[in-house]
């Protein structure tokens, strides 16, 4: 880890907090206060899924890659606002009121919605690519 950028760093630091947050959360709602730990595991999930989602960009970044398909280039913007319309329900929710739930279900919900959309414009981009030139093998009959 010595070799890494103080980000990426902090980005790794931030990913193992969150995950000992997620982890500690059920025991401390089971041998201590119920709602606290209920709160420290959501919190915990909610870095973990930033986490994930950072080091996806993070990734794509260090290796030059394109994180979206060619002509999407608005789908980062929408990732960070159903990103943040989720997170914003999960803690409204977490208040008690109903529409915070509403929220998180809307988020949850358009957030399934755009993986499964990019999903679908990364594989027909993929497919659309011209295949390689590549000679026949011969001798095929082995297996």
């Amino acid at each position: 880890m010595a070799r890494l950028s103080r980000r990426m760093r902090a980005a790794v630091a931030v990913y193992y907090v969150a995950f000992l947050l997620f982890c500690a959360g059920p025991f401390v709602a089971v041998f201590g206060g119920g709602r606290v730990g209920a709160y420290v595991c959501v919190v915990g999930f909610s870095l973990l899924l930033v986490a994930h989602r950072l080091f996806g960009l993070i990734g794509a970044r260090m290796t030059r890659l394109q994180p979206w398909p060619p002509g999407t280039a608005v789908v980062g913007l929408g990732y960070a606002l159903v990103l943040a319309l989720l997170f914003a329900g999960l803690f409204t929710a977490m208040t008690g009121t109903r529409i915070g739930a509403y929220v998180l279900l809307a988020g949850l919900g358009i957030q399934l919605a755009c993986d499964l959309g990019l999903g679908v414009l990364s594989y027909r981009s993929t497919m659309r690519r011209p295949w390689p030139k590549v000679a026949p093998i011969v001798d095929d009959d082995d297996w």
